[in-house]
């Protein structure tokens, strides 16, 4: 059986970033407890195994590490700067990996994820999964884990958070924070629209139910259309 994990880490940051990120994107969302520098988190809505969430990475408050992994495939790892790609890192298992390696050690001790007695090691890993041959990605995986200081997650990801229950994950992961826990498998769907007061009507596309502009910005009307949305 492949294995197929992902997990995303906020560096340097509390745990409460992480709840207020979940929040804001409005998506249900697993916390771990904080474990060194690291704060692991998955979200609802990613639908293949190892997908990035643009809205994670749109409203990411700090330093944020995307880890993805496939046993017959390969292991990766982006890294945010904010809603910026700092590098990647792109392990491939049976082809020769091409990476951009003096752009990622310098992105890495930029960001402070590594120091300087680091480098060496990491170094050592750029030249093995640079030959042709299959690369034992387990092992990279720990070897990589152990430089950053970080534990990554393994057999679970995001997808799981659609597929299991709340109940199941609390007695899996009993020290877990879950957040928005009723938008369980309803991210990305869009909102249905309900007759109101613009609209009494059903069946009718989205903009029907917003109200009519007249060239002038009425700032009641306008608060009142925002409530109904977000209530809606």
């Amino acid at each position: 059986m492949s294995e197929f994990s992902d997990c995303y880490y906020l560096v340097d940051a509390p745990s409460d970033d992480a709840i207020a990120l979940a929040k804001k994107i409005r998506r249900y969302t697993l916390i771990f407890p904080k474990t060194g520098r690291y704060v692991p988190f998955l979200v609802d809505g990613a639908w293949n195994a190892g997908q990035c969430i643009d809205v994670v990475i749109e409203n990411n408050p700090g330093i944020l590490l995307h880890y993805s992994y496939a046993t017959d495939y390969g292991l990766w790892l982006n890294i945010y700067e904010r809603s910026n790609k700092s590098c990647t890192i792109d392990i491939q298992r049976r082809s020769p990996s091409e990476n951009d390696w003096h752009r990622i050690l310098s992105e890495l001790e930029r960001l402070n994820l590594i120091g300087a007695s680091q480098v060496p090691e990491l170094q050592t890993i750029f030249e093995d999964v640079s030959k042709e041959s299959i690369v034992d990605l387990s092992n990279i995986r720990n070897r990589l884990g152990e430089i950053l200081g970080v534990m990554f997650l393994k057999w679970f990801g995001c997808a799981d958070l659609s597929i299991q229950t709340q109940k199941n994950l609390a007695q899996r992961f009993p020290d877990a924070t879950f957040v928005l826990k009723s938008l369980r498998g309803k991210a990305d769907k869009e909102i249905e629209p309900v007759p109101n007061e613009w609209c009494p009507y059903p069946g009718l596309p989205a903009f029907m139910y917003l109200p009519v502009p007249d060239g002038q910005v009425d700032e009641t009307l306008l608060e009142r259309h925002v409530c109904h949305w977000q209530k809606t």
